[in-house]
C-alpha cells in the first residue's frame, strides 16, 4: 500500500538502477498552502547520492480528500507513528529534515517527537522563514479573516498569489482554503519548553523578508545541543524561488550533508 506522506523525487531520465545506492534521505517539509510537489525540481539539481523526499501533509494535492490537521499537537503524534515505520524500513539509514516556513515547525517538531521517543534522529535539521518558536509572537492572526481580507493579507505579507492562481476562481478559492487550514495550524502553536534537542541547526533566511527579521531567526541557537549557524541569502520570505538564492541554498545542503555521504560496499 502506498504511504502518501512520503514521496520519493527522482531526476527524470535516470532509472533506478542508475541511481546511487544506498542513498542519504533528505526530507522536504512544504511550506502553508503549498504540497511537496513544489521540491521536485531540487531531484535534478541534487547530487544522485541524496534521496529527496518530499512530506505530504493531508489535505491537498493527492490528499485532498483528507482533512486536514488544525493543531500541532494532533499532527506530530500521527506523523511522529508514520515516521517511525518509515525509519524501522529504512533500517538506520542517516537522514536529513529540511523546511521552509510551516514546513521548518512541523520538521522542528518532529524532531522533537522523535527526541522524546529516543529514536534515530535526522543528521542535520534545515529549516528556513521561520521564527524561532521560543519568542513570543507579536503579529496576528490572520487565519480567520474572510477570504477578501485574507487575500489581501497574504499579498501584502507574502508577495500575493501565484498568477496562474489567482486568475482562476475556483483554484483561488481553493488556494485560501487550504492556505487558511495551514495558517491556523502554524498560528496556534503552543511551544512548550523540554530538553534540547541534540541535532544540528542550519536556519536560512531572506535578506528582505519583512515577515521573519533575523532577530527572529537567532533564538533557533537556544533550542539545540549540536552545531548552529544562521545563514542569509537574497530575496524576501520566499527566497527559495530567487534565481541566486535557489543555488545557493541547495549547495549549503550538499556541502553540509557530504561528510555524511554513504560509501557504497565494494
Amino acid at each position: 500500500m502506498q504511504n502518501l506522506w512520503f514521496q520519493t523525487f527522482n531526476p527524470k531520465g535516470i532509472s533506478l538502477d542508475d541511481l546511487v545506492q544506498p542513498r542519504l534521505k533528505l526530507y522536504c517539509f512544504h511550506f502553508a498552502g503549498a504540497s511537496c510537489q513544489y521540491f521536485q525540481p531540487w531531484a535534478a539539481k541534487l547530487p544522485l547520492w541524496i534521496e529527496l523526499i518530499g512530506v505530504q501533509l493531508p489535505g491537498r494535492w493527492n490528499r485532498m480528500q483528507e482533512p486536514a490537521f488544525l493543531r500541532m499537537e494532533k499532527l506530530t503524534p500521527v506523523l511522529g507513528d508514520v515516521f517511525i515505520k518509515e525509519l524501522q524500513e529504512n533500517a538506520g539509514r542517516p537522514y536529513a529534515f529540511y523546511g521552509h516556513s510551516l514546513g521548518g515547525l512541523v520538521a522542528y517538531d518532529l524532531t522533537r517527537f522523535l527526541t522524546t521517543h529516543a529514536l534515530q534522529l535526522p543528521l542535520h535539521l534545515f529549516m528556513s522563514s521561520k521564527r524561532a518558536v521560543n519568542i513570543p509572537y507579536t503579529g496576528l492572526s490572520i487565519y480567520h479573516l474572510p477570504d477578501a481580507e485574507f487575500e489581501k493579507t497574504i499579498t501584502y505579507l507574502y508577495g500575493g498569489l501565484p498568477p496562474e492562481i489567482s486568475s482562476e476562481p475556483d483554484m483561488k478559492k481553493l488556494f485560501l482554503d487550504i492556505t487558511k487550514k495551514d495558517m491556523e495550524l502554524l498560528d496556534t502553536y503552543d511551544f512548550k519548553p523540554e530538553p534540547l534537542i541534540n541535532v544540528p541547526m542550519t536556519i536560512l533566511g531572506g535578506t528582505d523578508d519583512h515577515v521573519v527579521t533575523i532577530k527572529e531567526l537567532q533564538p533557533w541557537q537556544e533550542l539545540t545541543s549540536g552545531k548552529f549557524e544562521l545563514l542569509q541569502f537574497p530575496g524576501g520570505h520566499f527566497f527559495l524561488r530567487d534565481v541566486e538564492s535557489e543555488p545557493k541554498v541547495l549547495d549549503v545542503i550538499v556541502k553540509t550533508l557530504e561528510p555524511f555521504k554513504i560509501k557504497n560496499k565494494v
